[in-house]
């Protein structure tokens, strides 16, 4: 699967290099180090990823997924990533851009639901307010309203842009991963030896 967002745990060119074809005990040590910790690498972003995030459906912690290890001259590696589109920004932060409409919509407190998520788009909304409760919307000053009565809430901000502030979840977990890796590889070794 190709990752938007994948880490990669490499047991490297400098050991690679000292062992030979003939080392397959030593190779097939360094790629058990190596999943050991693909695998704690996945449980660490899923764990980071849950504590940093407002989960609705769990997807964004379910795509945490480990890919095959491979081989290839001195270099033993195991992927770790996602798929998910939103993945990188919000490891890293930035600003994103209306693409198929002139704004972005941000759901409003009056529109979400107790986890926190939306309970249906602005164009839903748009197109049979009735569903939600409404008598009918409008637009005023970068904001849709949804009217009840003489009531009226507040349910999308309109905005072209955002900027997200970077929330890591995959560094922090590589960063806890990698003492443990690396003394794992050196203990392996070091019973081969």
């Amino acid at each position: 699967m190709p990752t938007k967002l994948r880490f990669t745990v490499v047991a490297g060119k400098d050991l690679g290099e000292k062992l030979t074809a003939t080392d397959a005990e030593a190779r097939l040590a360094i790629a058990r180090t190596v999943r050991a910790a693909q695998l704690d690498l996945q449980n660490a972003m899923k764990r980071n990823i849950k504590k940093t995030f407002h989960q609705h459906t769990g997807d964004f912690r379910r795509s945490i997924a480990i890919e095959p290890i491979t081989v290839s001259g001195p270099n033993i590696t195991g992927p770790v990533g996602t798929n998910l589109e939103f993945a990188e920004i919000q490891e890293e932060g930035g600003e994103i851009h209306a693409k198929r409409a002139r704004n972005l919509t941000i759901p409003l407190e009056a529109f979400l639901t107790g986890k926190g998520s939306a309970k249906g788009s602005a164009h839903d909304v748009i197109a049979a307010p009735g569903n939600y409760g409404y008598d009918g919307t409008f637009f005023s000053k970068g904001v849709l309203f949804g009217k009840k009565g003489d009531q009226v809430d507040p349910l999308f901000a309109l905005k072209p842009s955002v900027t997200l502030p970077a929330r890591p979840y995959a560094q922090p977990a590589l960063d806890e991963v990698g003492p443990v890796f690396e003394q794992r590889l050196e203990s392996a070794l070091e019973a081969l030896l």
